[in-house]
């Protein structure tokens, strides 16, 4: 059996170990403890209001902080199970393959075609997922109505705020986040001072939505550089935006992670929240694939300004290359979501316990985000409360356990 034969074998094994080795995979993981993780202290009483020391204090993560999605290009998959491998990591959901101006208006102004759009809304909320629109805007007239594609200056700049109206009116309380405008880089229909009133426009429609400018391929190359260029024109503008989204495609061959990062390093010197809206990767074979994947997500998340990620396709169909695929056609788990399952469930995953000492007093470093914690008291007892912590912090709140009488 050749080398890559018996390497395709493990990786059908139930559990896949680790792909990637080196330096920076050690740096990269103190980096992840560092800003991924928080700590937290627990004091336990019995019902009688007693400190109880040797209880068992069980953490079990219930959803991480940091943003992992996908984009859906057809409504709502059928196929979602929020306990299956691969499904049961992500929390999140761009409609970002469904809500472009193009298919929201595709004949005028008036209305907005909205059926599969609020199905798809309705049926992530129902799973608990963080929904996020996508670009509103688009200076690519691929992405634009017919109707769009004509105008300039003045009708444009209306047309458009008409637009972010309408979509506020129809899905603002629904919605998590969005970017106002795509691809600023290759365009120039979408002028600065566009850019500055849709903006606000955004933040008095949409208070308590994060929206953010979009760019692509900006992880590598020269790209990298024109996105830094442009993060310090719209710094210097005061442009009221919550940061920057990069889709990012990574063609099937070895990454290179020791250009990757320094270039993803560039951009956080901004000091600018970043989010992954479209990431393909791809491999010219499962190993490399895997391998590509793990590098990828281990960059990213040692990257305290990277906030999220969104995978770009749930199947072949939805993607540049079919290795990039979630899924294959049979619906089972593919090395990308395989690798992601395992890092963001497993190796970033909170799943501990620990035990009080004779002060009814224990302590713990948790991954950021929502936790189910349940204390088991040496006379049997028990209490079990949910807690966030999605925020990191340098001291250690205190969660006081305590069993209800009875």
């Amino acid at each position: 059996m050749g080398l890559l034969a018996m390497l395709v074998g493990l990786w059908c094994l139930p559990v896949a170990g680790q792909f990637v080795a080196g330096d920076w995979v050690q740096r990269g993981e103190a980096r992840i403890q560092k800003y991924r993780m928080t700590p937290v202290s627990f004091l336990v009483f019995d019902a009688q209001g007693n400190l109880a020391p040797k209880a068992e204090i069980h953490i079990e993560q219930l959803q991480h902080a940091f943003t992992v999605g996908f984009v859906i290009y057809d409504g709502y998959p059928e196929h979602y199970d929020a306990e299956a491998e691969g499904w049961r990591v992500f929390n999140a959901v761009s409609l970002e393959g469904i809500t472009s101006w193009r298919k929201m208006q595709p004949t005028g102004p008036e209305g907005l075609l909205t059926e599969s759009v609020g199905e798809a809304i309705k049926a992530a909320r129902d799973a608990g997922m963080h929904v996020r629109w996508g670009a509103l805007l688009s200076a690519d007239a691929f992405d634009l109505p017919e109707w769009v594609v004509p105008l300039r200056g003045e009708a444009l700049f209306e047309s458009a705020r008409q637009y972010l109206q309408q979509v506020a009116a129809a899905y603002g309380e629904t919605l998590d986040d969005l970017d106002i405008a795509e691809e600023t880089l290759d365009h120039d229909r979408l002028t600065p001072a566009m850019l500055r009133v849709l903006a606000m426009d955004a933040q008095n429609v949409w208070p308590g939505v994060a929206s953010r400018l979009q760019y692509d391929d900006a992880l590598s190359g020269p790209r990298t550089f024109d996105l830094v260029r442009e993060m310090d024109s719209v710094i210097k503008q005061q442009l009221n935006i919550a940061g920057f989204t990069i889709n990012q495609t990574f063609p099937p061959r070895p990454i290179q992670q020791d250009l990757m990062e320094p270039a993803l390093q560039r951009l956080a010197n901004q000091h600018q929240p970043l989010l992954i809206g479209s990431l393909e990767i791809a491999g010219s074979h499962a190993i490399e694939t895997a391998v590509n994947t793990e590098t990828v997500l281990r960059t990213l998340f040692a990257q305290p300004m990277v906030q999220g990620v969104y995978f770009s396709g749930l199947y072949a169909d939805d993607t540049a290359d079919p290795s990039a695929a979630l899924f294959d056609d049979e619906h089972q788990p593919t090395p990308v979501s395989r690798t992601a399952d395992r890092l963001f469930r497993d190796t970033w995953w909170t799943d501990v316990t620990v035990r009080s000492d004779e002060l009814g007093q224990a302590k713990a470093r948790v991954y950021l985000g929502s936790h189910r914690v349940t204390a088991t008291l040496a006379d049997g007892s028990s209490v079990s409360v949910t807690i966030d912590l999605s925020e990191r912090r340098d001291d250690a709140p205190q969660i006081v356990l305590m069993p209800i009488a009875e």
